[in-house]
């Protein structure tokens, strides 16, 4: 990348996570751009990542981590670790897959295909259903239905 692009990725970064980044990180990343040109000269880049087996961003991060030059590269680091963990956008679609077939896979002589989903659905956003207070539900679902009439 040249530095005008370098430096309008790095404002659009910087908009999108305000202060998580410093004023020198233009020329940090300058600087690491530098460094990396010349840890790589001379080697085959593809095949090296081929035989580390794992992708380049997570190759410079293992660089800034194995080289012990993260004081040196703080911001570098942060984007870094931001990109690595950011989910891509495909796992919740096959985390539903995985999780449907192991739900119907277990109850599949019991159950009809709308009471399969609504479970599948219960069981993916789990940790919402954790925050409701099931026990103001169920009275509020018991005063509404309760067929005894107090004389």
């Amino acid at each position: 990348m040249s530095s005008n692009q370098i430096k309008e990725k790095i404002d659009n970064l910087s908009n999108l996570y305000g202060t998580d980044f410093d004023e020198h990180f233009f020329n940090e990343m300058l600087q690491f751009q530098a460094f990396v040109k010349l840890f790589l000269a001379g080697l085959d880049k593809m095949e090296m990542l081929k035989k580390e087996g794992i992708s380049f961003e997570r190759w410079m991060y293992k660089l800034i981590i194995e080289k012990q030059i993260s004081s040196s590269f703080p911001n570098v680091e942060v984007v870094l670790k931001i990109y690595l963990v950011i989910m891509s956008g495909n796992v919740s679609g096959e985390r539903s897959f995985s999780t449907f077939k192991y739900i119907k896979n277990e109850r599949r002589t019991s159950m009809s295909q709308a009471k399969l989903n609504n479970l599948t659905m219960l069981y993916q956003n789990s940790d919402v259903m954790r925050k409701f207070k099931f026990d103001d539900i169920i009275q509020t679902f018991a005063t509404k239905k309760a067929r005894k009439v107090t004389i």
